[in-house]
């Protein structure tokens, strides 16, 4: 009798040891488990995965997950879709050609419903930075902030490394457009400079990089889904630096000379501007206020800047060589990001860095991604 228990007790281990090891599928004679429509004409085995990643169970309703139906699949001619309204697997069997009683396998693939870019940005988790400027939109600051963002894909259905290329998020929210109206905007900046041009000119519009960029480089975008993501309807800022203010500011007031600098054109590609790397100085708000308003080393060559600290503290910095920034000038030099951090004026005859900066229209959706560089945030046209 004893022997008999033991015997028994090791078959019902054994069982319940490779029913909860099978590969997380389940069986579900009951079609209308997952609320189906269709009878069951078998044996039903469903595998779950959430973010490519196999699990026991659907995501709940209400967390922003829907079926994934380009990757999900269903052997024997069975084809599944999905009612977001209703929350519910609908499987199609008029395909259904099994002739040997096998069982209907269903691999069902959940992935973040698209959602709104702004409302995406508005729960991302990063610190952003406007002081008091309503209109102007929320700076993304921080040292490495997850805001990076697939742009310019060869295709918007398959986005990776190998088909688009990286760009950040540099803010978001109210924008004031060329009409003085307002709406809220994406402007986004590419994560890797495209080289080293000279500005060549004096205000933006009449520079030869501002034909580059907006004639050459932007016909270059490779394809015109691209293109038609790109708002040109806002207004662009892009002050000088006076030369005789330069020993007296702090970084807090480089909103004081780009804001009163309107460029009076209508362009689809332009810069970062110095109020907005100024910005971006910080890991939070009282880390970026502090950057602002610390006092500075003085500099005797037409430079002012941040503590080297703040410089470290913005992902537009780039150590490796100046970069130029939205300028509207008379006089023959525009405004740089040194290699140092610090912003300042120089002549338009030198090579910089150029980091391409534009507006998205605000329709578009994300898809996917976290922001993060292994996985970017993704545009749903």
């Amino acid at each position: 009798m004893i022997i008999t228990i033991i015997i028994l007790s090791i078959l019902l281990l054994s069982g319940i040891y490779l029913y909860n090891t099978f590969a997380v599928f389940t069986e579900e004679k009951q079609f209308n488990v997952i609320k189906g429509t269709v009878s069951d004409p078998g044996d039903i085995y469903f595998a779950y995965y959430v973010n490519n990643t196999i699990t026991r169970s659907i995501p709940k309703k209400g967390t922003g997950y829907t079926l994934d139906t380009e990757k999900s699949t269903c052997t024997n001619g069975v084809v599944p879709t999905w009612d977001d309204d209703t929350y519910s697997a609908i499987l199609n069997f008029e395909g259904y050609n099994a002739t040997d009683y096998t069982r209907t396998r269903c691999e069902l693939y959940f992935k973040k419903a698209p959602i709104n870019i702004i409302t995406a940005l508005d729960n991302a988790d990063f610190a952003t930075y406007n002081g008091t400027n309503a209109n102007y939109g929320n700076v993304v600051a921080g040292t490495n902030p997850n805001n990076y963002i697939y742009f310019n894909c060869d295709d918007y259905n398959n986005q990776s490394d190998a088909t688009c290329e990286k760009w950040r998020v540099l803010s978001f929210g109210p924008t004031t457009l060329q009409n003085g109206n307002t709406a809220r905007l994406v402007k986004i900046r590419r994560a890797e400079s495209i080289g080293k041009r000279e500005w060549a000119g004096m205000y933006f519009e009449d520079s030869s990089l501002f034909t580059y960029l907006n004639n050459t480089f932007y016909s270059d975008l490779k394809n015109s889904v691209t293109k038609n993501m790109i708002s040109p309807n806002a207004k662009w800022y892009g002050g000088s630096i006076p030369m005789s203010q330069i020993d007296s500011i702090h970084m807090n007031d480089t909103y004081t000379y780009v804001s009163k600098n309107t460029i009076n054109a209508s362009f689809r590609i332009g810069l970062v501007n110095a109020y907005e790397y100024a910005y971006s100085a910080g890991n939070n708000r009282n880390d970026i206020y502090w950057c602002l308003n610390v006092d500075r080393p003085k500099y005797n060559w037409g430079v002012f800047g941040p503590h080297e600290q703040c410089a470290e503290k913005s992902w537009i910095y780039d150590s490796s060589w100046p970069q130029w920034t939205m300028t509207e000038s008379d006089d023959p030099t525009a405004v740089i990001i040194s290699q140092k951090g610090e912003i300042g004026n120089d002549r338009v005859v030198y090579s910089y860095n150029v980091f391409p900066v534009l507006y998205l229209n605000n329709t578009l959706k994300i898809g996917d991604g976290d922001g993060s560089s292994k996985f970017p945030y993704q545009i749903v046209p």
